[in-house]
C-alpha cells in the first residue's frame, strides 16, 4: 500500500513538471512567435525577426484572439497569425509567402 501512495505522488509531480514546460513553450512571448514563424516558413528562430505585433479579440468567440506579426526573413516580409486563448498560443503560425503555400514546391 505504501508503494502505491509513492507511485501517485511520483507521477502527479513529474506530470505536473511536464506540463509547466509544455505550457512555457506555448506562451505569448517573441520567442515563442519567432519558432512558430520559423517553423511556417521552413527556417531557424535566429534567420526571423519580427514587427508590428498586433492582437485582436475573435468576433466569435470571446475566449479566443488573433496575434498578427511581420516575420522578415533575408528580407523578405511575411504577414503571419496564430490564434490564441488566454495567454497560450493555441495554433501554428500561418504565414504569407510560405513555400508550403506553393504549390510548385518540390516535397523531400
Amino acid at each position: 500500500m505504501k508503494f502505491l501512495k509513492i507511485t501517485a505522488i511520483l507521477l502527479v509531480c513529474f506530470s505536473s513538471g511536464c506540463a509547466s514546460v509544455i505550457l512555457k513553450d506555448l506562451k505569448i512571448n517573441d520567442d515563442n512567435l519567432k519558432k512558430k514563424a520559423a517553423t511556417a516558413l521552413f527556417t531557424t528562430e535566429d534567420q526571423i525577426t519580427l514587427s508590428d505585433i498586433n492582437s485582436s479579440p475573435s468576433t466569435r468567440n470571446p475566449n479566443l484572439n488573433s496575434i498578427r506579426f511581420v516575420a522578415t526573413l533575408n528580407q523578405t516580409k511575411h504577414l503571419c497569425f496564430v490564434q490564441t486563448s488566454g495567454n497560450i498560443i493555441i495554433t501554428d503560425a500561418i504565414c504569407s509567402g510560405s513555400e508550403l503555400l506553393n504549390p510548385k514546391r518540390k516535397v523531400k
